[in-house]
């Protein structure tokens, strides 16, 4: 007894490619399945094909005749008879195939020649044949190249529907000629009777020579190509935009230099013009010529000789090279489709797609994987993000009756704190994944299938699954192909603390930071294994004899190196504040970092915004805050983020300091040390706009707001600037912002 698995046999459903891929199960204990497609009045359209079959699993890849296809799926004999049982299990499928319409832009087939090549291509002793030229010669490389090409077809619109997208695939140009698609109707005879659609393959006659082509880069190989498609003319001018799957034929493994010339790996997109990815010959003797070959080349357990090209090292079979480079191959075409996110699949996941068994390990050659249904949904071919990109932006996969979705991006809403976050994400064309990932692992992936429009993850769901310790990375993806992405959630969500001042008729500050988030006790142990000093700066304090009266800060200056060395304020009665010493002494008076900013504060003037660029790994990093920059009210910004300095490379991000609405910022706060006195953690203290004029002197008099002003840092800072850094003031005051706008996350301005 048959059930199939991917269609209804209930229905007549139609499709609009040429292969079809069906898998199902078979009580029968037969070794193979044998499938006939029959046309009209019960006319086979092609010969039969046999497809084995694992714990009563079969997949089965069909050719269609257009039109009305009645598919016969029919047990087979355990002695690899083609005779039938005495009680032979049979189900009937039927599907109509109607190619898609001629608007419709192909997928173009096309193989390079150079124009003095021998028209033959790299091939093992083991895959002669009969005669030397059964897997190597030019006739045998374009049947291959349409046997793949329809396996691509085929695995692409499994993908599509397996995302929810329905059956759809490229459509490849077919031209009528000598059937070249199953092994019997090559040998009909006479040879008008074998004339059939077939994929037509185009060849390039290139300008170059042989011995040229394999001294070129494959860049530079790529440029030939699509020079020498451009001079061919036909379907390969600019204006059509064309899309171009190139087989390079004159592409050959030195056995000498070990490696492949014409190495031809590569595929580029132009949506303005033509379109190419391109793949050399020297694995094409492991692919079918026919489609009935299929199981065989993907199960030739045969090793690899050391006449061709062995990427993967000794012992690998030539199923291998076939899987291989037939999905290297399709990555260059998706390239070549505009693809970002898609990379080759693995050998065994190719294997997957069409057989029922797999081999158990690359050099095994006689345990084979048997089927497993619960893992073969989670094969793609394709990244999902370049399938809906696909389907909403490339003609080439567009289905009649196709809807039309709205072009804009998901939206994702962040509120709260990063105690208490909320995070909403909308898509008006439905939301097709989200994934949260952090230190570049996926933390959480989740698939919605075109069914949800907008989904909230609460703080429960936030605390349970994620770490707030770790940078969050964001990406949503909708079912229009749009990706927006939040590079780090917590940036958007600064630690806030809300502190009422005793005794002061309800006076409120509120305190943001970035810096430790682990449990780490600030006079030593935890993570930073020494001595921490905590700071705060008011930038303004009370008269010492005038109550009415207070002196603001008049310059500040951020102290940066390779990371966050430390900063001084100065005030309009000649003191000054620091924190920070120096990496080397540890002497308060000399703050290092060669990136020193200064910056006269005009009265009025507002901190607007903090940027601090924090180490990656966080706590655990020795430099935790590697950069910090200020921007002004007046339009002035200091600073430095070192976002590629030599000593960060790649592991850092920035984090977003900004006054809540109605707020402004009233001081600094944070901690420096162990870690030569550098500093780990920095924060801005923020107060509502209307209450800061009517504070009592009792706020500043508290000892835990209070900076500790050292008298005799004014003599030592103005001996270390010298007269050199007072003529540079006026310059250094009037830096303008100038900070990126490519790492400015979305929501934060200039």
């Amino acid at each position: 007894m048959f059930q199939l698995h991917n269609f209804n046999t209930d229905t007549i459903e139609q499709v609009h490619q040429r292969c079809v891929l069906i898998t199902g199960t078979c009580t029968s204990k037969s070794n193979h399945v044998s499938v006939e497609t029959q046309a009209r009045r019960g006319v086979p359209a092609f010969p039969p094909t046999q497809w084995p079959t694992s714990n009563g699993y079969f997949s089965a890849l069909i050719l269609l005749a257009q039109g009305l296809n009645t598919i016969v799926f029919m047990a087979g004999s355990n002695d690899g008879d083609d005779g039938d049982d005495h009680s032979p299990d049979k189900i009937e499928l039927r599907l109509r195939y109607m190619p898609l319409p001629k608007t419709t832009p192909p997928l173009h087939l096309a193989i390079l020649v150079a124009k003095d090549s021998p028209l033959l291509i790299d091939c093992p002793p083991v895959k002669f044949g009969n005669i030397s030229s059964t897997h190597s010669s030019l006739d045998a490389a374009i049947a291959k190249f349409r046997v793949t090409a329809l396996m691509w077809q085929t695995a692409v619109a499994e993908d599509m529907r397996k995302n929810g997208l329905g059956r759809r695939s490229f459509r490849l140009d077919e031209t009528l000629a000598i059937d070249t698609l199953t092994r019997k109707s090559t040998q009909s005879t006479p040879a008008s009777d074998s004339l059939n659609w077939v994929p037509q393959v185009h060849l390039v006659r290139g300008a170059m020579t042989v011995a040229a082509l394999r001294t070129m880069r494959t860049d530079e190989l790529h440029d030939v190509f699509l020079k020498a498609l451009k001079r061919y003319g036909g379907p390969f001018t600019t204006e059509s935009k064309p899309v171009v799957a190139g087989l390079v034929l004159d592409s050959h493994y030195n056995p000498q230099k070990n490696r492949v010339l014409a190495s031809a790996d590569h595929g580029t997109h132009d949506p303005n013009g033509l379109s190419l990815g391109m793949y050399g010959s020297h694995h094409t003797y492991a692919w079918p010529r026919f489609v009935d070959e299929i199981p065989d080349c993907l199960l030739d357990s045969r090793p690899i000789d050391n006449s061709v090209w062995n990427d993967q090292g000794h012992g690998h079979a030539i199923r291998d090279a076939c899987a291989r480079s037939q999905t290297a191959f399709l990555r260059n075409v998706a390239c070549a489709f505009g693809a970002h996110a898609s990379k080759s699949v693995k050998s065994q996941v190719w294997h997957k797609r069409f057989l029922c068994r797999i081999p158990n390990s690359l050099d095994d050659d006689v345990k084979l994987i048997e089927y497993d249904s619960s893992d073969w949904d989670t094969i793609s071919i394709w990244d999902i993000a370049d399938v809906l990109n696909f389907r909403t932006h490339q003609p080439h996969l567009h289905l009649p009756g196709d809807e039309v979705l709205p072009k804009d991006a998901p939206t994702v809403e962040i509120t709260g704190t990063v105690k208490n976050v909320t995070i909403t994400i909308r898509c008006a064309s439905k939301l097709a994944r989200v994934i949260f990932d952090q230190k570049t692992n996926l933390a959480n992936l989740s698939y919605f299938n075109d069914s949800v429009a907008e989904i909230v993850y609460d703080h429960e769901y936030i605390e349970k699954h994620l770490n707030k310790y770790w940078a969050l990375k964001i990406e949503v993806l909708g079912m229009n192909g749009v990706t927006h992405v939040v590079e780090n959630v917590w940036e958007h969500l600064p630690a806030l603390t809300t502190i009422t001042i005793p005794g002061t008729n309800g006076v409120t500050l509120h305190k943001q930071s970035v810096g430790p988030r682990s449990n780490v006790s600030p006079d030593g142990g935890g993570i930073y294994n020494g001595h921490w000093t905590a700071w705060t700066v008011m930038l303004r304090k009370p008269h010492p004899t005038r109550k009415k009266k207070f002196i603001r800060a008049t310059k500040l200056a951020l102290h940066i190196g390779d990371a966050l060395d430390g900063a001084r304020v100065y005030y309009s009665d000649n003191s000054v504040v620091s924190y920070g010493r120096c990496s080397r002494c540890g002497h308060k008076g000399h703050i290092g970092g060669h990136q020193t900013r200064r910056v006269f504060l005009n009265k009025g003037t507002e901190i607007t915004k903090v940027a601090v660029t924090r180490a990656r790994d966080g706590d655990q990093s020795r430099w935790p805050l590697r950069g910090l920059r200020v921007w002004f009210s007046d339009g002035k910004a200091i600073g430095a983020m070192n976002l590629k300095s030599a000593n960060t490379k790649d592991d850092s991000f920035v984090e977003y300091l900004t006054p809540p609405a109605g707020h402004v910022v009233v001081g600094l706060y944070g901690h420096h040390g162990p870690s030569a006195w550098l500093t780990t953690e920095f924060g801005i203290i923020t107060a509502k706009r209307e209450d800061v004029e009517r504070w009592p002197r009792k706020v500043y008099d508290v000892e835990a707001w209070e900076g500790k002003v050292d008298e005799g840092e004014k003599q030592q800072e103005a001996k270390n600037e010298g007269e050199a850094h007072r003529k540079k003031r006026r310059r250094v005051s009037q830096e303008r912002v100038s900070y990126p706008l490519h790492s400015v996350p979305v929501g934060c301005g200039n």
